[in-house]
């Protein structure tokens, strides 16, 4: 039978959600068994939450709401039933570390808020959702308003009611210091000093007051040393509905009042209701909510905190109104039954500075379309206005038009009132004409009524009728300067003097040259004695003048040569007219290059800027070659060789030869001068190191013959020779051919810089490549390069170590890719003879390398698949046949 009242009870609640209800008792166990929730464990959580199903006709809309979260919360502790249970703090006195405490909330945060909320409060919100314009909406889209998912994000407020699970601090800094922090347990006490202390259902106000009697018998402090905060907020279910978002059940923590749970649910959708939300607590309890009021001032809304158990329900809104035009906040309201437009105008900041107050135009639907209302006067502040009206505050946008302008060459420039009495004259003393300004001529551009513009030629002097014109609205007077009627142009001066630049000159006035180059500051030291006038009107640019000039006449009658406007007068440098020349010195001087030419320039002179001679000097053979230019002529070339003592020093004659431009001084080598040449003797010789050649052709036999010979460990063989004259590298040789007879070809002349290497000797052969060495001989022992080292055989050719050693060639290996790399470089190919093959042979310190099988190209597979036995036994049984044939023809 009570399967039976589940089935109505599911019935009943499913309906109310407007969902897929089971509607048989199979059915419902099915439904009790997917959600993971047993039969008696429902009807026992009902029975202890006071719900008596058997009298679900009379359930309230609070009970109903309960059940739907009862279910839910059977259907999480199935699903979280290996998880620790909930811990909380016993009360005691024991002093804790804060921090800690709020850095610990219960598993109970960490599931129901983030499981429950975080769907809403981690999700953006579309940056191309279309954002509500009924005001307040926003408020919940853009989430200026947030969902808590602990107290730590936010102060609990005073109206804030405490339940089982709460977590607070109890602070005390005054006489006496202590920090308690206690968690509520279900049965909604702490326990402070042994004494238990009732806090469930309190407001925080309340609580503090309550903890602040009870402890002030222990400790001393003052009204201002006490404190109780919430640390942990608790997690209740609550259930939001209508028109919303998102409407159904929501695990919040109670911090949350009831905008902010309408913040988990999506806000209200766009008909829904901010001015009469309902709050339906657990007992049955209605409070209306009103946004709006919530928005001007949070503390006037004193019971929207939410408890376990509590129902939000928004309703549709019943009155848009919009208002646009002159307010300062446009856009639409939602307005209670009995507001009006005074009620409205405040919502909407009011009026702006230029609003019209006069009148007010509402557009109202009626039966067959809308209708305008014109409202005026007294009538607009109460008057009614309906769901769907549209009020427009018209603005006074009239232009200034009780103003005249001056403007030109006055002392105070701008706009002036103008009153009916003002004249022009009195303009003109207030905005005080310049000195310069031109009185004889004025204009008054005047605007008429339709529009049309004229203008008025006045007389501004003294003692004129103009002066007595009575000025209009918008008029605008002009004064000019003498100086705009004045065509000025410009002169410029520009090269070899001190200020070059450019100066104003009437046109038509003129300025003689000689002042002209006074005011550019007078001429340079390097000015020359020729100047260029160019003449070019701005106006003609395609024309232009010039005209040559001779300072020396110039300034020895300055008064008959002039400039005038547009003349531009340019003087030379003396630099312009000169050739930059130079001399050159090259050969044994240290610092060789060439030198800009000067006046008097002597050979010591360049000697001593080139850094002297070299030590390889030739000073008796100094060579200089002058270049002689003559006019129109074919020029020529003059050398003189010259003495000069080393030390420069003063007395010598040649050097206080005069140069000319263009010399070329040549200081030549000593005949045969170099330096010691050093050749250096590396390994297994008596002596090694750096030797100087004793002469041109010293061999490399007759240099490790002064060196003392080799040593007894000496390996000849693997002798090798480094040169590094014309980056020439490593030099094959043969240095056991050398010592044994000196005219062997191997027997090299040493250069500078040579360097010969002698090893040690070498008593192994080294295996490398495709063999099979790596079969018979482990990692350790052929090292990183697959490398194996063997006795040396004498007289053993490269075949015989690697059958031997190296367990004979690879697959991939082939027999005429195998040579043999000796200890100085050169290297030796395996030979073929028809069928036969000479291998190399080896000597001590060599190397073996086998190389792979050259890759084949597809013609030449394409030849080795030919079968050619296949090919021969078919061409035998093709002519068998034939012969037969022909043995039967014979036959007949």
């Amino acid at each position: 039978m009570r399967l039976y009242y589940i089935l109505l009870l599911f019935l009943f609640v499913n309906m109310i959600y407007g969902q897929n209800v089971p509607v048989t008792q199979s059915e419902v166990r099915a439904e009790l068994q997917r959600r993971g929730i047993a039969e008696q464990d429902l009807l026992d959580e009902l029975n202890a939450r006071g719900i008596d199903i058997q009298d679900f006709e009379n359930l309230t809309p609070a009970q109903i709401v309960e059940i739907e979260q009862i279910v839910n919360e059977l259907e999480a502790q199935r699903a979280n039933s290996a998880d620790t249970p909930n811990q909380t703090l016993e009360g005691s006195d024991e002093m804790i570390n804060k921090e800690e405490f709020l850095e610990a909330p219960t598993q109970r945060d960490a599931e129901g808020m983030n499981e429950e909320v975080k769907r809403v409060v981690e999700n953006k919100v579309d940056s191309t959702e279309k954002i509500p314009n009924i005001y307040g909406h926003a408020f919940f889209k853009n989430r200026d308003l947030s969902v808590f998912e602990t107290s730590t994000e936010v102060k609990a407020p005073e109206n804030y009611i405490l339940g089982a699970g709460d977590k607070i601090v109890i602070s005390i800094f005054g006489i006496s210091r202590a920090e308690f922090a206690h968690e509520i347990d279900s049965d909604g006490y702490i326990v402070v000093n042994n004494r238990r202390i009732f806090l469930k259902g309190l407001t925080l106000g309340a609580a503090k007051r309550k903890l602040y009697e009870t402890l002030s018998r222990f400790y001393r402090f003052g009204e201002g040393e006490f404190d109780v905060s919430i640390s942990y907020s608790r997690t209740i279910n609550i259930n939001i509905q209508g028109e919303v978002m998102n409407p159904g059940g929501y695990t919040l923590s109670a911090i949350n009042n009831v905008f902010n749970g309408l913040v988990a649910a999506g806000g209200p959708t766009e008909i829904g209701s901010l001015r009469d939300v309902l709050l339906i607590k657990k007992g049955g309890a209605i409070i209306n909510l009103d946004f709006y009021s919530y928005l001007q001032n949070p503390n006037n809304i004193t019971d929207s905190s939410l408890e376990q158990g509590d129902v939000i329900v928004v309703p549709v809104a019943r009155k848009i109104v919009q208002i646009r035009g002159g307010v300062r906040r446009p856009m639409r309201y939602e307005l209670k039954e009995n507001e009006n437009f005074s009620d409205l105008l405040v919502l909407a900041g009011g009026y702006t500075s230029n609003a019209n107050r006069q009148l007010i135009q509402v557009s109202r639907s009626v039966e067959n379309g809308r209708r305008l209302l014109d409202i005026r006067g007294q009538q607009i502040a109460g008057y009614e206005l309906q769901d769907g009206d549209v009020v427009t505050i018209r603005k006074v946008e009239n232009e200034l038009d009780n103003y005249v302008e001056i403007k030109g060459a006055v002392i105070n420039v701008g706009e002036y009132e103008r009153t009916d009495d003002l004249l022009l004259g009195d303009l003109i003393n207030i905005a005080i004409l310049q000195p310069g300004a031109r009185k004889d001529v004025a204009f008054i551009r005047r605007t008429e009524d339709n529009g049309r513009i004229i203008y008025l030629k006045v007389n501004l002097q003294e003692g004129q009728s103009d002066l007595q014109i009575p000025l209009q609205n918008r008029d605008a007077v002009t004064v000019f300067s003498e100086s705009t009627f004045n065509d000025n142009q410009q002169f410029q001066v520009s090269g070899a003097v001190r200020n070059p630049g450019s100066f104003n000159l009437a046109l038509g006035q003129s300025i003689t040259i000689a002042d002209a180059i006074e005011l550019a500051g007078g001429l340079r030291r390097d000015a020359s004695t020729v100047g260029i006038i160019h003449t070019k009107d701005p106006l003609n640019p395609k024309l232009k003048h010039y005209t040559r000039i001779d300072l020396n006449d110039i300034l020895a009658d300055e008064s008959t040569n002039f400039l005038t406007a547009l003349d531009s007068l340019e003087i030379f440098s003396e630099s312009l007219f000169s050739e930059r020349s130079s001399v050159n010195i090259s050969g044994a001087v240290n610092n060789p290059g060439e030198f800009q030419y000067g006046v008097g320039m002597t050979l010591a002179d360049v000697l001593t800027m080139s850094g002297g001679f070299m030590l390889g000097a030739a000073t008796n053979h100094v060579e200089i070659s002058r270049l002689v230019i003559e006019n129109n002529e074919p020029t020529k070339t003059l050398v003189a060789n010259l003495t000069i003592n080393r030390d420069l020093e003063e007395g010598d004659e040649n050097l206080a030869f005069e140069l000319m431009p263009y010399d070329e001084i040549m200081v030549r080598f000593v005949p045969d001068f170099e330096l010691q040449k050093i050749v250096t003797l590396e390994g297994e010789v008596r002596f090694p190191g750096e030797y100087s050649l004793i002469k041109d052709n010293e061999t490399v036999r007759e240099l490790i013959i002064r060196a003392g010979g080799i040593t007894s460990e000496a390996f000849p063989t693997g002798a090798k020779l480094f040169r590094t004259e014309n980056n020439t590298g490593v030099v094959v040789i043969k240095l056991d051919d050398v010592l044994e007879m000196g005219s062997s070809r191997f027997n090299f002349k040493l250069r500078d810089g040579d360097r010969i290497e002698i090893p040690k000797s070498k008593e192994f052969v080294s295996i490398v490549g495709a063999t099979n060495a790596s079969k018979l001989y482990n990692k350790e022992i052929l090292g990183g390069q697959n490398q194996l080292n063997v006795p040396y055989h004498k007289g053993k050719d490269a075949r015989f170590y690697i059958e031997n050693y190296a367990g004979g060639i690879s697959d991939s290996g082939s027999p005429n890719e195998i040579y043999v790399e000796d200890a100085n470089g050169e290297i030796t190919r395996t030979k073929n003879y028809l069928i036969y093959k000479n291998y190399p042979d080896v000597e001590m310190g060599s190397k073996i390398v086998v190389g792979n099988k050259p890759v084949k190209t597809q013609e030449e597979k394409d030849r080795e698949d030919v079968d050619w036995s296949r090919v021969l036994a078919d061409s035998v049984g093709q002519a068998v046949s034939i012969l037969s044939l022909i043995l039967l023809i014979e036959r007949i």
